[in-house]
């Protein structure tokens, strides 16, 4: 929060002749359990100032969220408030901002920077946190990035190289991760019509156990009766996942990596298969299927994005658990979720 008050001092004192942007957005969202009845309700309103000029940009994205009376959930915060220098082909960000690594689509185990649960229906922004992510690029396409994370009561650092050879893309992460060690590899490259992406990621705790997480999709994007369609299948070998003969330490890591919001499935073996189609252009529905292959767990989620009007978005989606659904950590109850957005 140090790094964000700074920045904010310096903001104040930027030269006039800055080019100055405003916007934001005003979101209303409702939940309502299909089977106990319940409802609850939220609102999130966010405000984005940014300011350039040459080389300089700095944003400011204000964040405030209301909810409903059952959850006691008030919240003011800034989201975004960030320093970006950029000369040729190197660049640095100091502040609160987000990033996204990983390969992942559905599940995202490197993303272990406020990833997003794998049915959120809403992915427009991260939350942000304090860091400094220098970038620099290659003449020949790579590009080489450095990270350091201020966690409040830890911290992350890691380095990243992205290389491109023909086809392939690699992604090669070592990194210090809240004091552990994490490595990863990834990859990608067309295979006909579709894109495959694959990343294999290894995690060393404090108490000496080791985890090893693997995440392979596929994706292709096609047309069906003139109109533009998606189709993507997911496997996702989780590392920290438990059965029958984990230990307690083993499961002590699983509950530390869930209540910090890194994972948000219990079991090892997930399949995971997504569809949408452009039902009109302004119009856009599909539906998410999991399934964790041990347990016979299974959801599926039907949602559906329209443009109401030129800065006027519904979003809707329902959510339909079945069989043993408790062991995907993720809703038990069927629900119906809407949500309202206003952008400016």
């Amino acid at each position: 929060m140090r790094t964000t008050s700074a920045l904010l001092l310096w903001l104040l004192a930027l030269p006039c002749w800055a080019e100055l942007s405003l916007g934001g957005h005003l979101k209303a969202l409702g939940q309502h359990s299909l089977q106990s009845s319940q409802h609850n309700t939220s609102g999130e309103g966010r405000l984005n100032l940014s300011l350039n000029h040459d080389g300089w940009s700095v944003q400011v994205h204000s964040l405030a969220q209301q909810c409903d009376s059952q959850s006691q959930c008030r919240d003011w915060r800034l989201d975004r408030a960030n320093l970006h220098w950029q000369h040729g082909q190197f660049q640095v960000t100091a502040g609160r901002h987000a990033i996204s690594w990983g390969n992942g689509l559905i599940f995202n185990p490197v993303d272990v920077f406020n990833p997003f649960n794998p049915l959120a229906i809403d992915t427009e922004y991260k939350p942000g946190e304090d860091m400094l992510h220098a970038q620099y690029g290659l003449d020949n396409g790579d590009d080489i990035q450095a990270l350091w994370v201020d966690h409040g009561d830890s911290h992350s650092s890691a380095l990243k190289y992205h290389h491109f050879a023909g086809e392939w893309e690699w992604d090669g992460l070592l990194s210090q991760h809240r004091g552990e060690g994490m490595f990863a590899l990834g990859a990608s490259r067309p295979l006909g019509d579709w894109l495959w992406r694959g990343e294999w990621m290894q995690q060393h705790s404090d108490s000496g156990l080791r985890a090893n997480h693997v995440v392979s999709n596929m994706q292709r994007f096609f047309d069906v009766a003139g109109q533009p369609a998606g189709l993507t299948l997911e496997w996702f070998h989780n590392g920290w996942g438990i059965d029958q003969q984990s230990t307690p330490e083993q499961r002590l890591e699983l509950m530390t990596r869930l209540s910090r919001g890194e994972l948000f499935t219990p079991g090892k073996h997930y399949v995971a298969i997504s569809f949408n189609r452009q039902m009109h252009p302004l119009w856009q529905l599909g539906i998410t299927h999991i399934s964790e292959a041990n347990n016979d767990s299974h959801i599926s989620q039907l949602f559906s994005n329209v443009d109401l009007a030129e800065a006027v978005q519904l979003r809707i989606a329902v959510a339909l658990p079945w069989r043993n659904s408790r062991l995907l950590d993720l809703p038990a109850e069927r629900y119906l979720l809407a949500q309202l957005a206003w952008y400016f």
